[in-house]
């Protein structure tokens, strides 16, 4: 993950320079027999740091972009998953896999929260009134909840404080685990990944991947 001195615009765009220099990922299928391929929807993930924020920018293809949650900290699957359209992220504190925050946001920029630690392998605690502190927007290239066309992508756009998942900005060279995720269902119910579970659900921490900052690409 590269580093930038300059602060992007939070407006959603991923259109400033720094964006087109951050480190890409595509995130694969996560589950089934299709599991490490590309999904049907595709989803890139971008990031690049500074001294007080790690950036990550979500760009998420969709010909069906939906999303009827308004409130901060809905339950962003949706009863049944009928209405699910999620971009997720799960961030350590550092490489502590015990202790981690995972953020989700659908394309209306609704944002769902929470800390979780788990013990002996097994979740312990999951404290959904965490309420973080960082940026974000998103853009539509499309229409939203309008069964009749055809729509390019959503992207959401965020800025993390360091504080906000415990840690102070990391010095060049060291590393910190994380995913990146994609729940979607504009045609068929599906999930990827940055780092596959290869199982229905996400919250696996030794699958989590690994991020190490460096200066510059």
């Amino acid at each position: 993950v590269p580093y930038t001195a300059v602060s992007p615009i939070i407006d959603g765009k991923l259109k400033e320079n720094i964006w087109q220099h951050a480190e890409q990922v595509k995130l694969s299928v996560n589950n089934g027999p299709a599991a490490g391929q590309n999904p049907a929807s595709p989803t890139i993930v971008k990031l690049v740091w500074s001294k007080k924020y790690l950036y990550v920018g979500f760009k998420c293809f969709d010909r069906n972009i939906h999303s009827k949650f308004v409130n901060r900290d809905a339950y962003l699957w949706g009863a049944g998953y009928d209405e699910i359209e999620v971009a997720e992220m799960i961030l350590c504190r550092g490489n502590d896999i015990n202790h981690y925050f995972e953020f989700n946001f659908n394309p209306r920029g609704v944002l769902f929260d929470l800390k979780i630690k788990w013990k002996d392998g097994k979740k312990v605690a999951s404290d959904p009134s965490y309420n973080s502190h960082l940026r974000w927007a998103t853009t539509v290239e499309g229409s939203l909840n309008k069964l009749n066309d055809k729509d390019k992508y959503w992207t959401v756009e965020i800025a993390v404080p360091w504080s906000d998942i415990g840690m102070s900005a990391p010095r060049k060279g060291e590393t910190m685990r994380a995913n990146f995720y994609r729940c979607d269902n504009s045609e068929d119910i599906h999930f990827s990944a940055w780092s596959p579970t290869y199982k229905s659900y996400f919250h696996i921490p030794d699958r989590f991947g690994k991020l190490i900052f460096i200066e510059k690409l």
